[in-house]
């Protein structure tokens, strides 16, 4: 089949990068868009060229989030302590693959130039543990409430595993720090091809875990832009302190969704008991520069209604009582 001239020059400069004429850069993608709807057109074949859209539309959006004018998100990293009675702190410290897993997240993050978040060695620790009492008790994931105490709007969790022929496998979860919400999963693995030196399973572990991150990355950035557009998301936990009825109760709870709806650009309930209100809240970042904002128009909006009390905040998260 023959195909017009342009049509075949403009597919060739999507796989090579250039053509025999130039264009400018605002108009690349309004011709490269043409191009494959004009092939979908004579091509009755079409998977192929739908599916590179696909999937340059899926580079585009990593790319996007890379740049150094898009907002990145800041990101914690930890391990799964799951069962083994070690805190994440502990297992660091005395596992060098564990050591050496978390070595090439962050190492991976950094040179994306992410802010990374440590939790070993910082002063918050305490301060995580009295906000996991403050929330909902002992069983809280400590991960969670690290993320929100320290900062972070995503957190990593990672485990490893090495079988004795020295096959390595690295799984890594990242969710969303205001909820908790799994954002997605990726597995990384390397054969060690023998090579079962220490040296040589930290060195792959590192591997594994670059691996891993390489397709974690992606799906991250695909929920940061698309949250970006919601507003900077914050988490507020509103305790009901006082006696109250169950028609002055739910008056209550109705009344701080519905006003603080008509100030943020979404709020959205994620608990609600006869003692406390959980909202996730996206705040316009043009009205609302920081958390002290966000928590003065949430205070503002309330006073009306009852006393507030500010009892913790942090950059994610805001703790107060109403009464």
């Amino acid at each position: 089949m023959m195909y017009p001239k342009f049509l075949f020059c403009s597919l060739v400069a999507m796989v090579l990068g250039a053509c025999s004429s130039t264009q400018p850069a605002s108009n690349a993608d309004a011709t490269r868009s043409k191009a494959y709807d004009k092939y979908d057109q004579l091509n009755p074949d079409r998977a192929s060229a739908t599916q590179f859209k696909s999937e340059y539309s899926n580079q585009k959006q990593v790319q996007d989030a890379s740049s150094t004018n898009f907002p990145r998100p800041v990101i914690m990293v930890q391990p799964n302590d799951g069962t083994s009675g070690l805190t994440s702190i502990q297992l660091t410290q005395s596992n060098p693959y564990t050591r050496a897993t978390l070595d090439g997240i962050n190492e991976y993050l950094t040179k994306k130039s992410y802010d990374v978040k440590y939790l070993e060695g910082s002063s918050d620790v305490d301060n995580i543990i009295k906000m996991q009492n403050d929330i909902a008790g002992t069983d809280e994931d400590l991960a969670y409430l690290a993320s929100l105490a320290l900062n972070a709007d995503i957190y990593i969790k990672f485990s490893g595993y090495a079988d004795k022929n020295g096959f390595i496998i690295v799984d890594l979860n990242a969710y969303e720090s205001s909820t908790a919400r799994l954002l997605g999963t990726k597995s990384g693995t390397v054969d060690s091809q023998g090579r079962l030196s220490p040296n040589d399973i930290k060195a792959n572990f590192q591997t594994a875990a670059k691996k891993a991150m390489s397709g974690l990355e992606e799906i991250i950035s695909k929920y940061w832009i698309e949250d970006q557009k919601l507003g900077v998301q914050y988490k507020a936990v509103i305790n009901l302190k006082g006696d109250y009825s169950d028609s002055q109760l739910e008056d209550l709870q109705e009344a701080i969704s519905q006003n603080l709806k008509a100030v943020f650009n979404k709020v959205k309930v994620n608990t609600m008991t006869d003692k406390t209100v959980d909202l996730q809240i996206y705040a316009d970042p043009q009205k609302f520069e920081d958390v002290q904002d966000v928590y003065s128009a949430i205070r503002n909006t309330l006073k009306p209604l009852a006393e507030t009390k500010k009892i913790n905040i942090t950059k994610k998260l805001i703790i107060m009582n109403v009464q």
